[in-house]
């Protein structure tokens, strides 16, 4: 099995255009995308609008602080009606962990 590796442009902040990496892989024919990664790109995705499920494996461990990492980093929302809200949500347990699938749905 072969490897493409592809650079995409980056915006503001030295972060990767995920619009332009959806893009190219939907001129590819790919239907589904696993994206991996920390609070910088939960935010990348949710704000491009293109993701439809969110899947999140939460630890039974308790971080804080003012300047603890979050499950969404970026500039987050004022009111709790500008939230991304999950529909058809499944919780199902890993072990000691809890794995948290729905159906994302815009913000009101």
């Amino acid at each position: 099995v072969g490897v493409t590796v592809v650079e995409f442009p980056t915006m503001a902040g030295g972060v990767v255009d995920v619009a332009a990496v959806f893009r190219y892989l939907g001129e590819r024919d790919t239907l589904s995308v696993l994206v991996e990664g920390g609070g910088s790109v939960v935010a990348s995705v949710l704000a491009s609008g293109l993701a439809d499920k969110l899947v999140m494996i939460y630890a039974p461990l308790l971080l804080g602080g003012r300047d603890a990492p979050t499950a969404v980093e970026g500039l987050g929302v004022g009111e709790l009606a500008e939230a991304w809200r999950l529909r058809d949500v499944r919780v199902r347990r890993l072990g000691d962990d809890l794995l948290v699938e729905g159906y994302l749905c815009s913000p009101a």
